[in-house]
């Protein structure tokens, strides 16, 4: 079956709809380079968590990073899936709305897709977003909040392994089989080690009913659980079997 971007976003991924959007003429719009600034990353985390100790910069700006993430990471990933096109995803081709509790809320691109090229194999179009996106701000974030750049990556993986996982059906077979090998693969085509590599595994749990049903867990934790008042994530590799028994 064949999904277009327009039912995508009215679908599975619909409140991603708004994340990714044309730039505006009169956009106030922060331009992402700026995210490299370690003056412009305490300015947002104090507008994110107002007040907050130096004791909770770690899990907060990573709690931050997975708004980012969980905004960028869906359509970016879909529509590098379904349009078999390169994107402008670098740093400087793109800027960044906030919402009114600090957190990212959309982005703004100039110009997408671009002209399709000759290699137009999905590793290819990716290449980008990981190098000259990520990898850049990944490591602003580690070096920022004193943390290591795997939780920043494990972050922005799971959200793209959850958005090709939700679209892999749509997909033709060999275009599966490329799409999850972005996250399954431990090397990426250029021999450079995949930060993306494996982000989440799949267990299986039993219920109190006894009944059996796959559980989808993160391999590195994100340390959101140690923000006060801040509820564990429902795929959290700290779960411990309090509800469900792992199954044999």
């Amino acid at each position: 079956m064949t999904l277009t971007l327009d039912a995508l976003f009215a679908g599975p991924l619909a409140s991603h709809a708004d994340a990714l959007q044309p730039a505006q003429a009169t956009d106030v719009a922060m331009p992402l380079p700026a995210l490299l600034n370690p003056d412009t990353l305490g300015t947002l985390l104090e507008r994110f968590a107002p007040g907050h100790s130096s004791t909770l910069r770690r899990p907060l700006v990573s709690e931050w990073s997975r708004h980012y993430f969980s905004r960028l990471m869906p359509p970016v990933t879909a529509t590098l899936l379904l349009t078999k096109q390169p994107l402008a995803l670098r740093l400087e081709d793109l800027s960044l709305i906030l919402d009114v509790h600090g957190r990212p809320h959309a982005f703004r691109h100039h110009g997408l897709p671009q002209p399709a090229v000759a290699d137009s194999a999905l590793a290819t179009r990716v290449a980008p977003l990981l190098d000259a996106h990520l990898s850049p701000l990944i490591e602003a974030l580690a070096a920022y909040a004193r943390l290591s750049p795997r939780v920043f990556w494990s972050n922005a993986a799971n959200y793209a392994e959850w958005t090709i996982s939700t679209l892999s059906s749509h997909l033709s077979e060999a275009s599966a089989q490329e799409a999850h090998a972005l996250v399954d693969e431990p090397q990426r085509p250029n021999g450079s080690t995949n930060p993306w590599h494996r982000p989440v595994t799949y267990v299986e749990r039993r219920d109190a009913q006894g009944r059996v049903h796959r559980w989808r867990r993160r391999r590195i934790c994100c340390l959101r659980y140690q923000i006060p008042d801040t509820a564990m994530c429902a795929n959290c590799p700290l779960h411990t079997a309090d509800q469900d028994k792992l199954a044999p």
